[in-house]
């Protein structure tokens, strides 16, 4: 027996085993949509998703990730804690472990892509890697393969999310069917299903195969696979098909395609094939990616020369790590991630939309798209016949309900699609269509039918109902009103009907194909975003094109009773002349024009094998409505591949080259910096998920209903609208306004009294009660009036200054105190006040004193109310207490002040002074009864009038410079006084100096201009009390010296007198002895200390002796110069003793 089950492609059922064996590449992005969709696509077969799912399959990288993790972590602890024992495992660093672990997954990658002819990334981080080993850098080894490793993780999260969006729409197919064999349910798998099986469907349960409904009703849910918002009523003969959702009634469906054969089936493939073709852009990022590694390399090794030869150090190996960082941060992982991640996210978008591409090159032309070209029937229209004009013969005396009724009844029996169309109108306008008694198709022509008598005439008639043959063939005239009618639906664009009764025409009814209610929007929309024509391609005849073309004034050009291959022969002459083209379609006859055009769009549907099949991109579900946002995606998805190659690929990564080779970035901070590089490119391209879709995330839904509630509280409140709405409802609003002022006046009653405070209501203007702090609730003004005051406040009030703004009581201009040791010649200029405000302070600070002298004078007054009972006399007992405080203030002052003098007011009597003030002034207030405590008065500057100022300065000066001048002479004398008796002496002359002191002397005391030593007994009593001490008695002890030296000489000269004396005196022997040592000693006396001349008594010849001044360097003294050729030596020496017999007279 021949099996009747269709053949099953081999890849439906085995592509989940692919790959298995071959290594994973680093990173998560696949080749293919097959890859996406190969465990899910076996959901139609016995394949669980499930257990093959991505994180499934990356399980052992999870695991590898957090090994590694966990030993750089625990020597990144050991090492903080200043524990070396624990770093160690087996004899070998626990990072180092790590880094061997993790990059042996990598370096096998590498590996197996060189020797497949492919470089990838994983090599510039292999190499990174190994340099970081090789440089004894465990720790940033282990750190660059762990940072690695968790960006693939997340990489396949962030990928898994966007796969999840694609297989969301392919999960439908349940693995189980329920097939009924002679009344009993069997359950099955799906590819145990033969065609014309039954299977029964309960409600809430998918439909496992595409079929025909046998029997049973029920609302089947399309909206996964057509994008139809509402379920579709399903009766015996209606097709259903695979993954759809059957939601109240239990249904028997004979079974006509399984598997791959399915609807679903097809739609996976297709997508499946989306992106076997490459877009030239995601080629040329595959070229730069190969194209990277040279240049990271070579990037590698000028850094490295660069530090060698012009860095600080000038060594290799200062260069080691800054060319590290450089390949760990070139990796060109972001440049190789950008096209496909870019690509699924935008798929995932599409397949929510109900849009399957069969090549990404078919979006990357998309984007560039200029012109539209759309058929008419079935893709601007809607491709079903409604009714268009009814238009009823002269003098046939039938309306249009009757004319729609009787056509109806001829059709009842007809199973013609114009047929069913008219008796649907009949039904809808609530006509009851009558049963005709005979029934004639004639096919080609249209209906003959017998009506019974009493239905539209008192005896049985005949009705024809078709073209205008079916009239003339049985002998009906058609007439002039007739062939008008025709004309005016020809030229309407719609197809007649005409009626006959009884061989008489009575009428005519259109037929026409109504626009899409999208097609307009979808039109301006394209229009909006920047095509720049769109066409109307149709093999319809001229009337209804041009109908179309009114009705979508969007329309640029309408070309009509075109056959296929002229469709495709205009597009290509379009595209000759530089136009890109995309061409919208939805049957075989468009197929030519889809195939030519750069991008041929099928509006597939439910069926639409051949329109799948003939286009690049195939719209499910309402064919148009997704066409704008398509559009849109293309254009985004090519700027978003061109952001994540040049702003993060190039971009990021140029930067961290940069810094890596400067040394900014270690080679562990090149790593994290790489892995966030790669991560935006992620994030960016994941950006295509919410695309046109951010009012359906938490986000948008939240940013929609803050800018509702902003609308809404805008309109509300519009100044425009209340203006409006109160002229409107004026009487309404007087009464409103007059409540709401009613009840501010009273609410205006309330009155909040603070813990400081003290208050006292008054009513009708007397006082009436006090408020202590808290609540309390009067009645409002002017019926009481609430006067409240901090009465423990410290207050001050300026004389004859005013208070800085900031902290002023009372208003009032600004004129700073003037003091003493100020510039007071500037007069009011300094304060910057006028001349009234400046000679009013100057009138109040002017007073004169006891020795009538005057002065300006400056004070404080510091107050406060102090109690409740004078509250009451500070705020009802007089109208200014402040003026009344000052001018008792000033009073008192200048009081005092006139019974003191200006020494007394400036000098230690100020004090006593100011306290005579306080006590005048409280006389004063208390007398006044101003309801005010004063506290101090407190002088702040006493000093001449300003006027006069500059000259008492000078006599100031003067004087100080007296006192200096006395001081300066006092001290002088004291230090000569110090030095020549000391310190004893002077204090013995002031102890007699005080007792010889008047009392008119008492103030200067102290002085020592009155010390002297004139006085002999003084002296006496210095020296007979030794009170004498430096120089006085250095020189008292200087001449006791000179006079016991000069004693003691005389009388050792008189002793020596008397003993030559003596000796003269002897005998003559002894005498001479004694003159001899005379003379010796007198002449050793005589030469000692002089400059001597000596003659040796040896030399021979003619001697002069030239004599010079000592020191005088001159010529020789009587000296006369020799006679020429006289050569007799000059010697000067001393003369030869003569020997002579002659005593000498010291021998004598």
């Amino acid at each position: 027996m021949e099996d009747r089950r269709p053949h099953v492609s081999s890849w439906w059922c085995t592509e989940a085993a692919r790959g298995s064996g071959s290594a994973s590449p680093m990173h998560y992005i696949p080749e293919s949509a097959r890859e996406f969709l190969q465990d899910d696509a076996s959901t139609a077969g016995s394949v669980p998703s499930e257990g093959v799912g991505y994180h499934y399959r990356s399980a052992p990288i999870y695991l590898l990730t957090a090994l590694v993790g966990l030993l750089l972590g625990g020597d990144l602890l050991a090492g903080v804690a200043d524990w070396p024992e624990y770093q160690l495992l087996l004899g070998f660093r626990l990072a180092l472990l790590a880094a061997v672990l993790g990059g042996s997954r990598i370096l096998f990658q590498s590996l197996e892509g060189l020797f497949s002819g492919r470089i990838g990334a994983d090599l510039a981080l292999t190499i990174a890697c190994l340099a970081a080993i090789l440089l004894r850098e465990p720790v940033t080894a282990a750190l660059v393969v762990f940072v690695a490793l968790c960006g693939e993780s997340i990489e396949g999260y962030t990928v898994d999310r966007a796969q999840r969006a694609i297989r969301g729409i392919f999960q439908l197919c349940p693995s189980i069917a329920h097939r009924l064999v002679d009344g009993q349910e069997h359950d099955v798998a799906i590819d145990e299903l033969g065609t014309n099986d039954l299977v029964v469907v309960r409600p809430g349960e998918r439909l496992p195969v595409d079929g025909v409904v046998h029997s049973g009703t029920s609302a089947v849910d399309q909206s996964a696979l057509t994008g139809e918002s509402l379920p579709i009523d399903k009766e015996p003969g209606d097709p259903v098909f695979t993954g759809t959702l059957n939601q109240f009634g239990a249904l028997v469906v004979t079974t006509r395609r399984i598997g791959d054969q399915s609807q679903l089936g097809q739609v996976i493939a297709l997508v499946a094939e989306a992106t076997q073709r490459k877009a030239p852009i995601e080629r040329t990022a595959d070229r730069l990616a190969r194209l990277f590694l040279p240049a990271v390399l070579l990037s590698a090794l000028l850094t490295l020369l660069g530090w060698r030869f012009l860095g600080e150090a000038g060594t290799w190996e200062s260069g080691y790590l800054p060319a590290l960082a450089v390949l760990v941060v070139a990796c060109p992982c972001p440049l190789i991630l950008a096209t496909p991640s870019a690509v699924m996210t935008a798929m995932a978008w599409l397949a929510r939309e109900g849009v399957v591409v069969k090549g990404s090159a078919a979006l990357e032309r998309l984007a560039h798209v200029d012109t539209f070209v759309f058929d008419k029937t079935g893709t601007l229209t809607r491709g079903e016949p409604v009714l268009g004009l009814v238009r009823t013969a002269p003098g046939s005396q039938l309306d249009v309900d009757e004319l729609i009724r009787m056509a109806a009844a001829a059709e009842r029996s007809s199973e013609h699609v114009l047929a069913r169309l008219v008796v649907r109108e009949a039904e809808a306008r609530g006509m009851v269509v009558p049963v005709p008694e005979s029934f004639s198709a004639e096919p080609g022509f249209g209906v003959t039918a017998s009506l019974p008598a009493g239905t539209f005439r008192d005896s049985s008639c005949r009705v024809l109902v078709g073209n205008r043959r079916l009239l003339e063939q049985h002998g009906v005239v058609i007439d002039e009103s007739a062939e008008t009618t025709i004309e005016e639906l020809t030229s309407a664009g719609q197809t007649e009907i005409l009626v006959a009764l009884d061989g008489t025409w009575v009428g005519a009814l259109g037929v026409t194909d109504s626009p899409r209610t999208e097609s307009a929007a979808v039109l301006d929309a394209l229009k909006h975003n920047g095509i720049g024509q769109v066409v109307l391609l149709t093999g319809d005849r001229q009337e209804p094109a041009c109908t179309l073309s009114k009705t979508l004034p969007t329309i640029d050009q309408v070309h009509s009773e075109l056959l296929p291959g002229e469709k495709a022969e205009w597009i290509r002459l379009a595209e000759s002349q530089g136009q890109q083209v995309a061409m919208v379609g939805d049957g075989i006859n468009d197929a030519p024009a889809l195939a030519t055009a750069s991008v041929g769009i099928a509006l597939g549907g439910v069926g639409s094998d051949i329109a799948a099949e003939a286009g690049d991109l195939v719209l499910m579900g309402d064919p148009l409505r997704p066409l704008p946002g398509l559009f849109l995606l293309s254009r985004q998805l090519v700027r978003t591949i061109r952001q994540s190659i040049w702003l993060f690929a190039f971009g990021m990564n140029g930067l961290g080259i940069l810094l890596g080779a400067l040394g900014v970035l270690s080679p562990a901070a090149a790593a994290i910096f790489h892995e966030f590089a790669s991560l935006a490119v992620m994030l960016n391209a994941m950006r295509l998920l919410w695309f046109m879709r951010w009012h359906e995330t938490r986000w948008g839904a939240f940013g929609a209903w803050l800018a509702n509630q902003a609308t809404r509280i805008t309109d509300t409140f519009s100044p425009s609208r209340l203006t409006f709405e109160a002229i409107r409802h004026w009487r309404l609003g007087l009464k409103l306004a007059a409540a709401l002022l009613l009840f501010a006046w009273c609410v205006s009653g309330i009155t909040l009294i603070s813990a400081d405070e003290q208050a006292v209501v008054a009513r009708f203007g007397k006082p009436h009660q006090d408020l202590g702090p808290g609540w309390h609730w009067r009645w409002p003004q002017p019926l009481e009036t609430v006067s409240r005051e901090k009465i423990f406040q410290l207050r001050v009030l300026p004389i004859g200054f005013r208070h800085p703004p900031s902290t002023q009581q009372d208003p009032g201009l600004y004129v700073a105190p003037v003091e003493w040791n100020s510039r007071h010649d500037q007069e009011s200029s300094a304060s910057g006040n006028g001349d009234d405000t400046d000679s009013t302070l100057l009138e109040e600070a002017q007073l004169l004193t006891g020795d009538e002298l005057m002065i300006e004078l400056t004070a404080m007054v510091e107050y406060r109310i102090g109690n409740t009972r004078n509250l009451r006399l500070y705020t009802f007992g007089n109208a200014s207490s402040e003026a009344l405080l000052r001018a008792a203030t000033e009073s008192a002052i200048r009081e005092v002040a006139a019974s003191a003098s200006l020494a007394d007011l400036m000098t230690d009597r100020r004090k006593d002074l100011q306290s005579r003030c306080l006590d005048a002034t409280r006389q004063a207030v208390t007398s006044y009864a101003l309801g005010l405590e004063i506290v101090d008065v407190k002088l702040i500057d006493v000093h001449p009038p300003r006027q006069v100022v500059g000259a008492y300065r000078q006599v100031a000066d003067a004087l100080e410079e007296r006192e200096r001048l006395i001081n300066e002479a006092e001290g002088y004398y004291a230090r000569r006084l110090l030095a020549a008796a000391g310190a004893r002496a002077i204090e013995f002359l002031a102890s007699t100096d005080t007792t010889n002191r008047d009392a008119t002397q008492d103030r200067r005391s102290t002085s020592v201009s009155y010390w002297s030593l004139d006085d002999p007994a003084t002296w006496q009593l210095l020296l007979s009390g030794k009170l004498l001490s430096g120089e006085a008695a250095a020189t008292v002890d200087a001449a006791r010296a000179a006079a016991a030296d000069t004693t003691s000489t005389a009388l050792g000269q008189a002793e020596r007198y008397e003993k030559l004396l003596e000796a003269s005196t002897a005998t003559p022997e002894h005498r001479d002895v004694s003159k001899l040592h005379l003379y010796f000693r007198a002449v050793e006396n005589a030469i000692a200390n002089r400059p001597l001349t000596v003659l040796d008594p040896r030399a021979t010849g003619r001697k002069h002796l030239m004599l010079t001044q000592p020191g005088s360097g001159g010529l020789p003294m009587f000296s006369p110069p020799l006679a020429p050729g006289d050569d007799e030596e000059q010697i000067v020496s001393p003369p030869r003793p003569e020997t002579t017999d002659r005593e000498s007279p010291d021998e004598r």
